[in-house]
C-alpha cells in the first residue's frame, strides 16, 4: 500500500482504464492529432546519401528529396506511419511532418501495435500483457 492508501490492484485498475483509453483514442476515428503521432529520427549522413531500403524513414526521406528537399547530417526527420505493411502502395509508408495536409492519415492498426508493445514494455514485469486485436483491447494477469 502507498502513502495515498492505494494497494497495487489500485493501481493496475487504473492503468488499465487508462490503457484501453489510449487505445480506443488512437483507434477511433482518428481522434489524435497527426502531428502528435510524428517519430523522429536524427540523421547520421546527409538525406541523398542513404541507400535505398524499404524502411519507414527511407520512404520519408525519398518524399522530401523528391520535393527538392534534402536534409544534413544531424538534422532531424520527422514522420507520420501511413501504411506500415505496404497494403496500398510501397511508397506510401510514411510521410514528413513538412508534406501532411488535411487528407493525411495515418496507419491505426501499426500505431495501435507500437502503443501495445510500449505499455507491454512497463507492465510485463507485474504479470500484466495489454492485447491489441483491434476487436478486444484487454488486460490479462498471468499470476
Amino acid at each position: 500500500m502507498d502513502r495515498n492508501g492505494e494497494c497495487a490492484q489500485d493501481y493496475i485498475d487504473k492503468y488499465n482504464r487508462k490503457g484501453k483509453t489510449c487505445l480506443f483514442i488512437v483507434s477511433s476515428h482518428r481522434k489524435v492529432p497527426i502531428d502528435q503521432l510524428a517519430h523522429t529520427k536524427r540523421l547520421s549522413k546527409d538525406s541523398n546519401n542513404y541507400q535505398n531500403r524499404n524502411t519507414v524513414e527511407s520512404n520519408a526521406l525519398t518524399k522530401l528529396n523528391n520535393e527538392g528537399e534534402f536534409l544534413k547530417a544531424d538534422e532531424i526527420l520527422q514522420y507520420i506511419i501511413r501504411d506500415y505493411y505496404q497494403t496500398r502502395s510501397k511508397d506510401n509508408r510514411a510521410t514528413p511532418v513538412e508534406l501532411i495536409n488535411e487528407r493525411t492519415c495515418y496507419d491505426v492498426k501499426r500505431y495501435i501495435e507500437l502503443l501495445t508493445e510500449t505499455c507491454n514494455s512497463v507492465i510485463e514485469p507485474f504479470g500484466l500483457q495489454l492485447l491489441s486485436d483491434l476487436r478486444q483491447l484487454t488486460f490479462l494477469n498471468d499470476s
